[in-house]
């Protein structure tokens, strides 16, 4: 894949206004950065993505908690999937490693493989056994079998670190209104 960019308006956020002039044949996916806790213009981004057939993955890395109209960031209302980062310089931290959500089954089943090494212990995941009834496949395979569906990768956080994350959304609330506070006074200083 080749990335095209397309400038941005005064907030900082893909002008999509400018959206539609790079979009070529080859034109598959549209990736809007929300920044800042600013939400792009989804709407508008979803109805030229319709119109052009393109699949919409949202940048949330820095919109953890933001909404868009009445709807979270990240709740795919408006796109096939949305990627949020837990770096340490991010709204939560898990000491390194992200998240991301979809609403699309599909989309979902094929995460669910390329985040641990392409493999499945699902029975219906497995080419050729889906007649097979669970209690069956148990007995035939054990509980030990496991398929490699494809190549993937350990995109797995560890217990520790799904731990951390999750204590600090419990929090999330906190952490923007204290951002939004050194916001305002980052505001003020440089009002002049």
């Amino acid at each position: 894949a080749k990335p095209v960019f397309v400038d941005i308006n005064d907030q900082g956020l893909i002008d999509e206004n400018l959206i539609e002039s790079i979009i070529t044949k080859k034109t598959r996916i549209i990736i809007p950065v929300h920044y800042s806790g600013l939400p792009c213009n989804l709407n508008k981004i979803k109805k030229i993505a319709e119109k052009h057939n393109l699949i919409i993955i949202e940048d949330a890395c820095h919109a953890l908690g933001a909404k868009y109209k009445k709807s979270k960031i990240g709740d795919c209302q408006y796109s096939d999937m949305a990627v949020f980062s837990f770096h340490p310089v991010k709204h939560i931290t898990t000491g390194e490693g992200g998240m991301i959500t979809t609403n699309n089954k599909e989309l979902y089943e094929k995460l669910l493989l390329l985040r641990t090494h392409g493999i499945t212990k699902e029975m219906s995941n497995v080419n050729g056994s889906r007649q097979m009834a669970d209690r069956q496949w148990s007995m035939v395979n054990g509980s030990w079998y496991y398929e490699m569906q494809l190549l993937g990768y350990n995109y797995r956080l560890t217990d520790i670190q799904c731990a951390l994350g999750i204590s600090q959304l419990k929090k999330i609330n906190k952490f923007i209104k204290r951002r939004r506070e050194i916001a305002r006074k980052y505001d003020k200083a440089f009002a002049n």
